[in-house]
């Protein structure tokens, strides 16, 4: 039944129900999604067909029982390990922040959220209205009752308050999501008893390049 039930979940996500119930929401960009599922999907065969036809040219490439043994000495390595694995990502994360998006908020929402880790930094929770709000009004500010704030939950920018009192915002995505990757791995610890799954799912996330764009953001 779990396995029925994760393919029609999964049957259903792939679906643009919301492009055949008339009158309501529509997804225009599903095609072109589509194009790229199908594009994706056959790089990701082709890869694997490639790797299949090298390794059983040349065994020694990949040895049987090879992930098994470093999966185990992952596990027995304890909080060592996870904290290596974490350490690595955020070093990743670092240089994804740093180098590849500048250090600095460069979507509205990393932007506004900065504004109000600011704020928050400032000791206020909102700053008064100017007198003529259109020339710094923006996009996710909200003027109500004399009072201009950020839109997003407090959480975020009070995540990146932490940056802004020493002027380095940049540096809480990597640190809070080298965090969240030791969390994971502590928690695969505990559910999972096959260690070649549990390490296999940390890499995962860890390394996924998503979540690595997130973590260098100030999303």
């Amino acid at each position: 039944m779990a396995r029925l039930a994760a393919v029609v979940l999964l049957v259903l996500g792939l679906l643009p129900l919301a492009n055949w119930i008339p009158g309501g929401h529509a997804a225009p960009w599903y095609g072109d999604r589509i194009d790229m599922w199908l594009s994706g999907g056959a790089i990701l065969l082709g890869v694997a067909a490639i790797a299949w036809l090298a390794i059983r040219r040349h065994p020694a490439i990949w040895r049987e029982g090879a992930w098994q043994r470093v999966a185990e000495r992952w596990r027995a390595a304890g909080w060592a390990g996870d904290l290596a694995i974490a350490v690595t990502a955020m070093v990743l994360y670092l240089c994804v922040s740093h180098f590849l998006l500048s250090g600095r908020p460069l979507l509205i929402d990393e932007i506004i959220q900065v504004w109000q880790a600011r704020v928050f930094a400032g000791g206020q929770l909102w700053v008064p209205t100017p007198e003529s709000p259109e020339f710094t009004a923006a996009m996710h500010l909200v003027d109500l009752d004399g009072r201009r704030f950020g839109q997003f939950p407090a959480g975020g920018p009070a995540m990146l308050m932490l940056g802004s009192l020493v002027g380095t915002e940049w540096l809480v995505g990597p640190f809070f999501a080298a965090l969240g990757v030791l969390a994971f791995a502590r928690l695969l610890r505990r559910i999972e008893s096959g260690a070649g799954v549990a390490l296999a799912a940390l890499l995962l996330l860890a390394f996924s390049p998503f979540w690595a764009f997130l973590a260098g953001s100030m999303m």
